[in-house]
C-alpha cells in the first residue's frame, strides 16, 4: 500500500543515470519530469526514455507512487507528451502531475485523454491527477479547479505549491523568512483540505543547507501540508524527519489497530481507545499513520 505523499521527488526524464537510480531511493512519490527538468531540444528523447523505463523496470517498491510531470496544457507540447509518453505508460503509472494549472479546462484535457484510454483497460481505482499551482490566476481559481467535474475514471487528488514560478508571476522578492509566500501557501493548504486533497509544499532550493531545509519542511508540516517536493537525494531524509507523526500519535494509532484486531477476533463491533469511540475512518487514519513509520 502507498504511504502517502510526504516526499515528491523530481527526476529529469532525459537523464538515464538518474532514472535508473530512482527505484533505490526511499520515496513516497517518484515524479518523472518532462517539463522544466528537460531542455527544449531533449523533450522527445525524454518521452522515449521515460516510456521505456516504466515499461521495462518492473521491480519498483509497491509503496512508491510513480508519476509523470507533463508539460503545461497550452504549451504546444502536451499532445505529444500524452500520445508518446503518458498513454503508453498508463499501466505502470499511478498519477500525472500537471504544471501551471490555472483553469478547469486544463484538468479536463488531461482527464479526457486518460479516461478514453482507460475504457479499454479499466482500473479498480480512479487514475490520479496532481495540479501544480504556479500563478496568481491559479491561486485565485483554486476552488473552481478543485470543483472541476472529471470523468469517473480520473480523480484530482493533490495540489502542488510551485513557489518559484509563482514568485516570478506575482513579482515577489524571496526572503529567508518566506513571509512573502504566507498567504498563497495557506490558501493552497486550506483549499486542499476543504476538498480532501493532498497539499505538497515548495521545493527548498538551498539543498546544501540541511538546517534551512528541515526548518522549511517543519514549517510546511505545521501549516498542514501533506508533504514537500525534493530535487536532490540528500533532501529526502530531512523531509521525512520533519513530516514524521508525533510519538503520541503513533502510539494512539497502534492502540487503534491492535484494538480493532482484538475486538474483531472476538466478534465485537465498536470499541473505544483512550476514551474515544473508534470507527472505520479512525482505523483508516491509524493505518495511514503507521505506514509513515514502517
Amino acid at each position: 500500500a502507498r504511504r502517502g505523499r510526504r516526499v515528491l521527488f523530481n527526476v529529469p526524464g532525459s537523464d538515464e543515470r538518474k532514472l535508473n537510480k530512482v527505484k533505490k531511493l526511499d520515496l513516497d512519490v517518484a515524479v518523472f519530469d518532462l517539463e522544466d527538468g528537460v531542455a527544449p531540444n531533449r523533450k522527445e528523447e525524454a518521452r522515449k526514455m521515460i516510456t521505456h523505463h516504466l515499461q521495462t523496470v518492473q521491480d519498483y517498491p509497491k509503496h512508491m507512487e510513480k508519476s509523470i510531470r507533463m508539460n503545461a496544457v497550452d504549451s504546444s507540447l502536451e499532445h505529444d507528451d500524452m500520445r508518446q509518453c503518458i498513454l503508453p505508460s498508463l499501466p505502470f503509472l499511478d498519477s500525472v502531475l500537471i504544471p501551471k494549472v490555472e483553469f478547469p479546462n486544463q484538468l479536463r484535457y488531461v482527464a479526457w485523454h486518460i479516461a478514453k484510454a482507460l475504457q479499454q483497460t479499466p482500473r479498480a481505482e480512479p487514475f490520479e491527477l496532481i495540479a501544480a499551482i504556479e500563478s496568481a490566476k491559479g491561486i485565485l481559481n483554486l476552488a473552481d479547479l478543485c470543483n472541476t467535474e472529471l470523468p469517473p475514471q480520473v480523480k484530482l487528488t493533490g495540489l502542488v505549491y510551485a513557489s518559484e514560478d509563482l514568485c516570478a508571476d506575482m513579482g515577489l522578492t524571496r526572503t529567508p523568512s518566506r513571509m512573502e509566500l504566507l498567504y498563497t501557501r495557506q490558501k493552497l493548504v486550506c483549499t486542499a483540505k476543504a476538498f480532501g486533497l493532498d497539499a505538497i509544499d515548495l521545493v527548498c532550493i538551498d539543498f546544501k543547507d540541511d538546517e534551512v531545509l528541515y526548518n522549511e519542511a517543519l514549517e510546511g508540516h505545521q501549516m498542514g501540508f501533506t508533504g514537500k517536493q525534493a530535487i536532490h537525494p540528500n533532501q529526502i531524509a530531512s523531509i521525512y524527519k520533519a513530516f514524521a507523526p508525533a510519538p503520541e500519535k503513533v502510539e494512539f494509532a497502534r492502540k487503534i489497530v491492535e484494538g480493532f484486531d482484538k475486538h474483531s477476533s472476538e466478534g465485537k463491533g465498536a470499541f473505544e481507545v483512550d476514551g474515544k469511540m473508534i470507527d472505520m475512518p479512525m482505523l483508516k487514519w491509524a493505518h495511514g499513520v503507521l505506514r509513515m513509520v514502517e
